[in-house]
């Protein structure tokens, strides 16, 4: 599996949407395929890229998908979304009993004006921006928190992104306001990592707990 994510179903194929911030097109990509992901990247010199959340069985956009748990945070500081993130990750490993060895987190970077730093939008294009404060402030950082499916058994469900949404509302409830409550539709997208985002000057940052601790 190409080093970009750990997002895994299990399986020997992991077909994402994948299109760029500047287009409607989308088009699929399996991540296990090392070549093909570099040659996306190739294709687009690397920058303002983003692939579904969720895992299709087949590239089809009709095919079942399988989503991993996930939780965007964003505030007006990478301090406070460190501290968030990691106050986060703690919680959903000493409640959710998911090892921290489990728990994948990617830095979005930040950048200026709304929604500069958005981890991801719409598979349509559309963008899909929260209700948190944190949006509208001159400068806004972000990281997003994976568990993949393989971690609790995840199968293809419709259902997920509701599920997804009461674990986000229980963290804001119990850990932190920061979480991004908003962005539980079907075809979420989010920043490719190890991609670079013009908007915010800085590339896209896989970190494991350990390294955000000291990031």
């Amino acid at each position: 599996m190409s080093d970009d994510m750990n997002i895994t179903t299990g399986k020997d194929t992991d077909y994402r949407l994948f299109k760029t911030a500047n287009s409607r097109q989308t088009l699929f990509i399996n991540m296990t395929d090392e070549n093909s992901v570099n040659t996306a990247r190739s294709q687009h010199n690397n920058e303002n890229l983003y692939i579904s959340v969720c895992s299709y069985n087949a590239p089809d956009p009709s095919a079942p998908r399988t989503y991993p748990l996930y939780f965007r945070i964003i505030s007006d500081s990478p301090e406070k979304t460190q501290t968030s993130t990691i106050e986060a990750c703690y919680y959903i490993s000493d409640n959710f009993s998911v090892s921290q060895d489990c728990i994948e987190v990617i830095y979005a970077g930040g950048g200026n004006g709304m929604n500069a730093g958005a981890a991801g939008f719409a598979a349509d294009g559309n963008s899909k921006s929260s209700n948190n404060a944190a949006d509208t402030n001159s400068t806004t950082a972000e990281t997003v928190i994976l568990i993949p499916p393989i971690v609790f058994a995840g199968q293809p469900t419709p259902l997920m992104p509701v599920i997804n949404y009461e674990l986000a509302r229980q963290l804001v409830e119990d850990v932190t306001e920061n979480i991004d409550i908003d962005i539980y539709h079907r075809s979420y997208l989010i920043k490719l990592p190890n991609s670079f985002s013009p908007q915010t000057g800085s590339y896209v940052i896989p970190l494991t707990i350990k390294e955000l601790l000291y990031m």
